[in-house]
């Protein structure tokens, strides 16, 4: 999914239908809540228009319709598909930011390769597939799959799968499968899956289940189950159930789980674990 719609016939209209879209939302359900619509199967055809890759978003010519029901309407014809597929390909072109902008406010983005914007809140970003963002302060990015990102200090990111964010300050940052995150120093990141965190310093990470973790300074890991740690140096960690940790030089773990799998290389004594479920061996 990536941008959704709603096609309602409507013989009063030009081209007999309306196309119903919101730049806060991609949800048919949602979408049909604020437009007060009743899905009878007939009236109405939600529809999908996608690039073929995430990493083309800003291509529009890549992009294609399709109707996302078991069946097509049969008022929904060729002629009628056409007419969508054009005002759909309007809008996103109009949503794809090139160049250097100073402010993104409202509305909805889509970030492209070589494109600067030195600030962004209170808007939807659906893609940052390249260029440079210097400060996000609040609003939704729905991914950074590219580009650099220099500090996130408020709003959401669902998900970075690639590209660099320097600095996480603030808001919450659901999922990193991928890419460089030079510095966690506050927030909540809900899971790292992947990719690589050179330093927690601050915030609250929930999960580690995946990728590299260089350093934990500060701030509180909920648990580590997967992945690789290399230092834990301060902070607290609630629990380690899994996943490789080189070593814990301070800070405190809460608990080493009894059915621990991974590796603990080395605990130092300025650590202070509270509690070691694991067997001696």
């Amino acid at each position: 999914m990536f941008k959704s719609g709603i096609v309602l016939q409507d013989e009063s209209k030009k081209g007999g239908y309306r196309l119903l879209m919101s730049p806060w939302t991609e949800s048919h359900s949602e979408l049909e809540t604020i437009f007060k619509l009743r899905d009878t199967k007939q009236n109405l055809a939600k529809v999908e228009f996608s690039p073929k890759d995430l990493a083309e978003a800003h291509l529009v010519e890549t992009y294609a319709l399709k109707i996302d029901e078991e069946r097509t309407p049969e008022w929904f014809t060729d002629e009628m598909k056409e007419a969508v597929t054009a005002e759909m390909t309007g809008y996103v072109n109009r949503m794809i930011v090139t160049g250097d902008v100073c402010l993104l406010i409202g509305g909805q983005f889509i970030i492209a390769q070589g494109a600067t914007v030195e600030s962004a809140h209170s808007m939807v970003i659906n893609l940052i597939s390249g260029g440079r963002v210097n400060t996000i302060w609040g609003g939704t990015v729905n991914a950074i799959s590219g580009g650099t990102v220099n500090t996130i200090w408020g709003g959401t990111v669902n998900a970075i799968s690639g590209g660099r964010v320097n600095t996480i300050s603030g808001g919450t940052v659901n999922d990193i499968w991928g890419g460089r995150v030079n510095d966690i120093s506050g927030g909540t990141v809900n899971t790292i899956w992947g990719g690589r965190v050179n330093a927690i310093r601050g915030g609250t990470v929930n999960a580690i289940s995946g990728g590299t973790v260089n350093d934990i300074w500060g701030g509180t890991v909920n648990a580590i189950s997967g992945g690789r740690v290399n230092t834990i140096w301060g902070g607290t960690v609630n629990d380690i159930s899994g996943g490789t940790v080189n070593a814990i030089s301070g800070g405190t773990v809460n608990a080493i789980s009894g059915g621990f799998d991974g590796i603990i290389k080395t605990i130092h004594a300025a650590a202070t674990i509270v509690r070691d479920g694991r067997k001696p061996k």
